[in-house]
């Protein structure tokens, strides 16, 4: 998927560790995002048979997100 976004011109970061600050303390890598494109579009992969709600909540956390 990376490889097809960076041939259509879009700029595209891979496995792009993202700190969390939670009351001051900073967490350096918190998240890793799958696919980080034009520096606000985070493409999360999955390979499963069906979406769990660990899946919705981690959907919500990147949500909360500010790139």
């Amino acid at each position: 998927m990376a490889f097809e976004l960076v041939q259509d011109g879009l700029r595209v970061e891979q496995q792009k560790p993202l700190p969390l600050i939670y009351r001051e303390v900073k967490l350096d890598c918190g998240y890793r995002l799958d696919l980080l494109v034009e520096g606000g579009v985070i493409v999360e992969i999955k390979a499963i048979d069906s979406l769990a709600p660990i899946h919705d909540a981690q959907l919500m956390s990147y949500l909360a997100v500010r790139l």
